[in-house]
């Protein structure tokens, strides 16, 4: 439970008085943690549109224990991009364009089988779509 402390000495300017707990509902801590998703959607968003400005390519970055690899168009992973945990989180995610759309698979190791299963039925329209397709999916199996 989050607890915010307000003083009502500060606040009626009685010095003498002591703080009181405030307990927030349910409805606005799970307020505090939406808009908390969001500002890190945004922070993705903006991450990838800076690079692309500044004329670079966008590769790879690592948020909220997952890391997001975007790969060019015919470009193969490398041994070293889907094992080596000095890149990132294990927890991975491959961006591609495929045609005019784009594909979005994740990481998954069975039995000691690595699949790359898509996180949704259809390619995405763009990348953006597809970053936030992979971030939503990261939420909701994390």
């Amino acid at each position: 439970m989050v607890a915010l402390w307000i003083s009502v000495g500060s606040l009626l300017d009685v010095s003498d008085q002591p703080a009181i707990p405030y307990r927030p509902s349910a409805a606005e801590v799970s307020g505090l943690f939406v808009e908390l998703k969001n500002t890190a959607r945004k922070y993705c968003y903006y991450i990838q549109h800076w690079y692309r400005q500044e004329g670079g390519e966008m590769r790879s970055f690592s948020l909220n224990g997952t890391l997001l690899m975007f790969m060019e168009r015919g470009e193969k992973l490398t041994h070293d991009a889907i094992w080596n945990d000095r890149l990132g989180p294990d927890n991975r995610y491959v961006l591609w364009p495929r045609g005019k759309y784009w594909d979005v698979r994740f990481k998954q190791v069975k039995n000691n089988k690595l699949e790359w299963l898509p996180v949704a039925d259809k390619p995405f329209a763009n990348a953006d779509e597809a970053l936030t397709a992979a971030y939503a999916h990261w939420e909701k199996i994390k």
